[in-house]
């Protein structure tokens, strides 16, 4: 995510890659499954425990901290997730 040379990927090929890999490694890691969001501002791809309620935005993740320069994050933030999925309290609707 550093280099000058991108080799032909742009930042949403970067952030489709790169949330699409956190994403799968955190369903095969904490039981999660994918799933679609939709509120008022609209639909979003996120992660969803199977047997506990707590979330995760992998791709969200990826995008805001390439948007703030950042690089080397994906350890924390897979440690985030880790915690949450350890704090959940209640048991996921329709699992």
């Amino acid at each position: 995510m550093r280099s000058e040379d991108k080799r032909g990927y742009s930042r949403d090929d970067v952030v489709r890659l790169t949330g699409a890999a956190l994403g799968e490694l955190c369903i095969r890691s904490f039981g999660m499954r994918w799933i679609q969001l939709t509120d008022s501002e609209g639909t979003v791809v996120a992660l969803q425990g199977r047997e506990m309620d707590f979330r995760a935005f992998p791709f969200h993740s990826v995008s805001k901290r390439i948007d703030d320069g950042e690089y080397g994050f994906f350890r924390a933030v897979f440690i985030g997730i880790e915690a949450a999925s350890k704090s959940a309290w209640q048991p996921t609707e329709g699992a």
